[in-house]
């Protein structure tokens, strides 16, 4: 055997030992984290690809990464930006491998020669996706929360502002918390404006624009009045389907579904698959800072030993580069109109 083939077998053999010894690294490190705040027995299996999807050797003599880069997205622009910045683990919301199983991993394909390159360059890729969704102050939660907040503000300084209920629409098969589980409804004490609920999503969302399905009966979107809402970030035509409110809110939502759902008397806000996603990084991102500074109590891959953890140097970053993938295009005011 050649000098050079038997250094590149040491190389390759000392960097699967050290996998196999679990020596903790920065990346390995934010996997554990958000296995602990999004635990993966609580995604949707039935669909949904969620884990470690890409596992990079890390050759000796490297320096260690300590970024992680947060986005919805695994896109080109995504990647090449992680590279530029030296990630060391990419937290994609979607799962870059969404049907299993891959028969090659080639440079044709986009999604793969992606993978490759991430792969080339030591960058682990990590999706949380529906265990985001359905957690006690996942997605969900948190939106449902933030529209009641909302609409405390907007009432009455003198008026009665009692909590309103949260209900989950699908529960969790895997019981963690009692909360889990996909979508919530909101049912307030009185009607709300349309319009007020619409300004919250409009600041939370950080969009100009918020397509919206109201019943055919009804003159304009100003004049209508809810009292119960129901919420389901991404692809919510599965979870709200049978909702039992006056206000369905989503990111995507079929054309005949929206039908139905004005046909008999409710409304529909369609933001856009990522918008209604990619405000909760910002959450995301918080509660990673948080574990990094502080570390876990315990050991979260079950045991009940209890073991103190120290600081954990390294930075957690949002993509400056991901963004849905539709834009709004208003055309210039022509003069003579």
């Amino acid at each position: 055997m050649s000098t050079s083939l038997e250094s590149t077998r040491q190389t390759i053999n000392a960097s699967i030992a050290k996998a196999d010894d679990k020596e903790p690294t920065f990346a390995s490190t934010v996997v554990r984290y958000m296995r602990h705040l999004y635990p993966e027995n609580l995604a949707d299996k039935s669909f949904d690809n969620t884990g470690l999807l890409l596992e990079a050797v890390t050759l000796p003599g490297k320096s260690e990464k300590t970024l992680a880069l947060l986005t919805i997205d695994l896109t080109r622009a995504v990647v090449q930006e992680a590279i530029e910045k030296s990630a060391a683990v990419v937290i994609s919301y979607h799962p870059p491998i969404f049907k299993p199983p891959l028969k090659s991993l080639t440079l044709a394909n986009p999604k793969q020669s992606s993978l490759l390159s991430l792969a080339a360059h030591g960058i682990q890729v990590y999706s949380p996706h529906t265990a985001i969704d359905a957690r006690v102050n996942g997605n969900a939660d948190l939106l449902v929360k933030h529209i009641e907040k909302g609409v405390q503000k907007y009432l009455a300084s003198g008026e009665r502002r009692k909590s309103p209920a949260i209900k989950v629409i699908q529960p969790s098969k895997e019981i963690r918390d009692p909360e889990d589980g996909f979508g919530r409804t909101l049912e307030f004490e009185r009607l709300i404006p349309l319009t007020a609920i619409l300004s919250i999503l409009k600041k939370l969302f950080d969009v100009d624009y918020l397509p919206v399905a109201i019943p055919q009966s009804v003159d304009n979107i100003a004049s209508v009045q809810v009292k119960s809402v129901a919420v389901c970030a991404g692809a919510g035509s599965g979870v709200l389907r049978d909702a039992d409110a006056d206000l369905l809110i989503t990111g995507e939502y079929s054309h005949h579904d929206t039908l139905a759902a004005i046909e008999s008397g409710k409304c529909v806000v369609h933001a856009f698959h990522s918008n209604s996603e990619r405000w909760y990084l910002k959450q995301m991102k918080a509660e990673l800072e948080d574990l990094l500074q502080h570390g876990l109590n315990r050991d979260v891959e079950g045991s009940t030993e209890w073991k103190p953890t120290s600081k954990v140097e390294g930075k957690i970053e949002i993509s400056e580069r991901d963004r849905d993938p539709y834009q709004i295009w208003s055309p210039p005011k022509d003069p003579a109109d």
